[in-house]
């Protein structure tokens, strides 16, 4: 059963969640095939979406700490300023739920770009479409995060 203090962090977040006049929403830049035009072979075509998905994973990672870092101060201030009695669990901290958010996405984004890439049979789009997948994703999970990073800062 959840505490009182699980109930209170849950409804700050959601808080953040309703309608307002400055929104919260990030766009995604959709991953477009002239991204990699001017590639002279499939090879390089591949390669080259294999490269911006590293590049937008390791942006993803930026946002992670930083979200991680943000959900980590919060606790401590929202711990610091109640009551133990009141104070947020370990297993109801934003930091722990960001874990577990982040372990979840991983194996989402595992199986989905599997999914996607498997579409060609093995075939020779095989490997573009899982970059491709990554690619897009990874910006997705950048959008995700500066969008939690503006929750928990107004919850601060």
């Amino acid at each position: 059963m959840r505490s009182l203090a699980g109930g209170i962090v849950i409804a700050v977040l959601l808080a953040g969640c309703g309608h307002s006049k400055q929104s919260t929403a990030t766009t995604v830049s959709p991953v477009a095939k002239e991204e990699c035009d001017g590639t002279s072979s499939n090879l390089e075509y591949t390669q080259c979406f294999n490269k911006l998905a590293q590049e937008a994973e390791a942006n993803a990672a930026k946002e992670l700490k930083k979200t991680a870092d943000l959900a980590k101060l919060a606790d401590q201030e929202y711990s610091w300023s109640r009551p133990k009695s009141i104070a947020p669990s370990e297993e109801e901290a934003l930091a722990n739920y960001l874990k577990g958010s982040q372990t979840h996405w991983e194996d989402y984004v595992e199986k989905q770009c599997e999914l996607e890439a498997e579409t060609s049979r093995g075939g020779s789009g095989t490997d573009t479409l899982r970059a491709k997948c990554h690619l897009r994703l990874a910006r997705t999970r950048v959008a995700e995060l500066q969008a939690a990073q503006k929750m928990i800062d107004r919850s601060r």
